[in-house]
């Protein structure tokens, strides 16, 4: 890491008269949310691994390329 209080050669110095303009100034009209309660906080369902099987199956079989395009017909 580097030292506290070094000026890189890119860093961009103003001068004690230099003041930023009003719109450049950020400010919140209203205080940031609250996080929610951990008990209310779910986890996405599970993925269905079948959906995964029959992907691989039709890149197996020429079906599908890796993009997901059809490259040839399906015939039963």
């Amino acid at each position: 890491m580097t030292e506290p209080k070094v000026v890189h050669n890119h860093h961009v110095k103003f001068g004690d008269d230099v003041k930023p303009d009003e719109d450049e100034k950020e400010e919140h009209s209203r205080p940031p949310s609250p996080a929610p309660d951990p008990s209310e906080v779910t986890a996405p369902p599970p993925a269905i691994p079948c959906a995964i099987k029959d992907e691989v199956e039709l890149l197996r079989a020429g079906l599908r390329n890796k993009h997901g395009d059809h490259v040839k017909q399906h015939h039963k």
